[in-house]
């Protein structure tokens, strides 16, 4: 499989969890808070794979250490989505947002491509002021964002 392949089975995979979610529950403050929506044990491991489905192919298409290394922080919410307990709670916050950075920066060093990164940065910034649940935007923002930078390369 190319990396255009891979890109595509992670959006995919982002797409077909969250838009089921957010039609029927509404956006979420975050997308790990989708994890407590869920009653059973089999629907909480949606969430699970959805880290999975996203990060293993995201690690794939970058094809370079740090954009492995930030695909596999993201897997440390695979490990801990529940965030009930402090060490739990500190990995998942520690994989996602490190993962994000290094994935931002990835795009920088790797690719050259600063500008796709401002643009997350400026959105990011409004979402923190304009928007309803802006963690969640700044998530999946980030994600099209490294998405479309990959595409790009």
């Amino acid at each position: 499989m190319t990396n255009t392949h891979w890109l595509i089975v992670a959006v995919t995979v982002f797409l077909l969890y969250n838009v089921p979610i957010a039609l029927k529950w509404g956006i979420q403050p975050t997308i790990s808070y989708t994890y407590n929506l869920f009653r059973s044990r089999v629907a909480k491991s949606l969430f699970s794979w959805f880290i999975i489905g996203i990060s293993l192919p995201l690690c794939i298409a970058f094809d370079k250490p740090l954009g492995v290394v930030a695909g596999i922080l993201l897997m440390l919410d695979f490990a801990a989505p529940a965030c009930k307990h402090k060490l739990q709670s500190s990995l998942h916050v520690f994989g996602a947002y490190v993962g994000v950075l290094l994935g931002m920066a990835s795009l920088i060093i790797y690719f050259h491509e600063w500008y796709l990164v401002a643009v997350w940065v400026v959105f990011s910034l409004c979402a923190l002021k304009y928007l309803k649940n802006p963690t969640y935007w700044i998530e999946t923002s980030a994600f099209f964002t490294v998405v479309t930078g990959l595409l790009i390369k």
